[in-house]
């Protein structure tokens, strides 16, 4: 059986993020594993045209003094955001680690996703899981199981993306050839 013991939750202090952290404290009860929060700092806002923009609203020119007040602003954003993380999931009785670093959103999910066997995004109306490898799974809530999805069962692939047809008959998903996959005898 594949089993998920790492699950990444990169989390920006949203009210859609604090869902996706308490769908996060759940499957981490339900599945044993151990949660990571992950926040970046999102290198953008300090490098281009936003920092223009807010220096000129702010009434400080653009300039290199700026960049590192803009910088503290959001770190001290970040650990606060991490602090709440850490004290929503050891309130449910879970260890879990918290890291920040500075990139390109996008790119540093990804990277840090390398270690993780799940990721959950928060959006708009769900979540995304961003499998590193392995299956897509459901569970069933009468039953308090965790059955694989008919199709996406092959740990030499990542399943991803999952949503019904149209017609609400089928599921379809994308699949890749995992990076790591599972090993043969599991």
């Amino acid at each position: 059986p594949v089993m998920t013991k790492r699950i990444l939750i990169p989390t920006d202090g949203s009210a859609y993020g604090r869902v996706a952290i308490e769908y996060g404290i759940y499957l981490a009860l339900k599945l044993d594993a151990h949660l990571t929060g992950f926040h970046v700092l999102e290198i953008r806002l300090m490098h281009g045209p936003a920092v223009t923009d807010i220096s000129y609203s702010v009434g400080i020119p653009p300039s290199q003094d700026f960049i590192p007040v803009a910088e503290r602003g959001l770190d001290e954003r970040a650990d606060a955001i991490l602090a709440a993380f850490a004290a929503q999931c050891e309130k449910a009785g879970l260890r879990v680690e918290t890291k920040k670093t500075l990139g390109l959103t996008d790119d540093a999910i990804v990277a840090e996703g390398e270690n993780a066997d799940m990721i959950i995004l928060a959006r708009r109306g769900g979540h995304i899981h961003l499998p590193t490898r392995g299956i897509l799974g459901y569970y069933r809530r009468a039953s308090g199981e965790i059955k694989a999805l008919r199709g996406a069962d092959d740990p030499k692939y990542v399943h991803c993306d999952p949503v019904w047809t149209p017609d609400g008959a089928e599921i379809v998903f994308a699949r890749a050839e995992a990076k790591a996959p599972y090993p043969e005898d599991g």
